[in-house]
C-alpha cells in the first residue's frame, strides 16, 4: 500500500507565513476603509494602488537593455585573436590618363671654334663667348636664355659637320644661373681651341 509523506515542518511553516502575510494585508485594508473618517480616503486609496499593466514587447525590451549595460563588463568577454588574412580581391579598372608633362628642355649648341665662336646648330643659347673675349687659351662661355644651374651640362669634342675626330677633350662646368664654361685641350691635356658640342639635360 502507498503511503503519503507528510510535509515537512520547514514547508509547513512557509506555508503558514506566507497565508499570514496575505490575511494580514487585507485586514489592514479593510480596518483602514472602517476606521477612516472621510468616506473618500478609501477611493483615494484605491486610486493610488497600482494598477497592473500587461507586460509588451516595448517593456521587456527596455529590461533587457538596462540589465545589458549595468552588467556590459560581465557579459561581453575579452577580444578574441585575430583571423587569417582574406584572399587577395581582384584588380579594380585602369584609371583615366593623367595630365600631359612639360616638354623636356632642350638646350644644346654646336660650337665653331671661329673668333667669335660662332654656332652651326643651336637651342635657347643666349650667346658665345670665346678665348678672345674669355682671355683663357681655349676656354668659352655659353650663355643660355633660361637658368641652367639645376641641370647637367655635358661637352664634347666634335666637329662642325657633327662627327667625333676622336681627339683633344672638352670639360664643362656651371660659371653662372645662365652660363656654361667649356674648356677645350688637345689629346695631351694642352689647352687648344677647337670646335665641340655642348648639351644641357634639365
Amino acid at each position: 500500500m502507498r503511503h503519503d509523506r507528510m510535509p515537512s515542518a520547514g514547508t509547513m511553516i512557509a506555508v503558514l507565513a506566507l497565508f499570514v502575510a496575505l490575511g494580514g494585508t487585507d485586514y489592514a485594508a479593510s480596518e483602514s476603509s472602517r476606521t477612516s473618517a472621510d468616506p473618500h480616503d478609501a477611493t483615494a486609496a484605491a486610486r493610488k494602488k497600482r494598477k497592473p499593466r500587461p507586460v509588451t514587447t516595448t517593456t521587456v525590451n527596455k529590461l533587457i537593455g538596462k540589465f545589458f549595460v549595468k552588467n556590459q563588463t560581465k557579459l561581453v568577454g575579452p577580444a578574441g585573436a585575430a583571423g587569417a588574412a582574406g584572399a587577395a580581391g581582384a584588380a579594380g579598372p585602369r584609371g583615366p590618363a593623367g595630365p600631359s608633362g612639360e616638354n623636356a628642355t632642350r638646350h644644346f649648341v654646336q660650337v665653331t671654334a671661329t673668333n667669335p665662336p660662332t654656332a652651326s646648330r643651336a637651342s635657347g643659347v643666349a650667346s658665345i663667348a670665346g678665348p678672345d673675349q674669355t682671355g683663357t687659351t681655349g676656354y668659352f662661355e655659353v650663355t643660355f636664355d633660361r637658368d641652367v644651374s639645376a641641370c647637367v651640362a655635358v661637352g664634347s669634342r666634335t666637329s662642325k659637320d657633327g662627327n667625333l675626330p676622336g681627339i683633344g677633350n672638352v670639360s664643362a662646368n656651371h660659371q653662372g644661373p645662365n652660363v656654361i664654361g667649356v674648356q677645350t685641350a688637345s689629346n695631351a691635356g694642352v689647352p687648344l681651341a677647337t670646335d665641340f658640342s655642348l648639351a644641357v639635360f634639365c
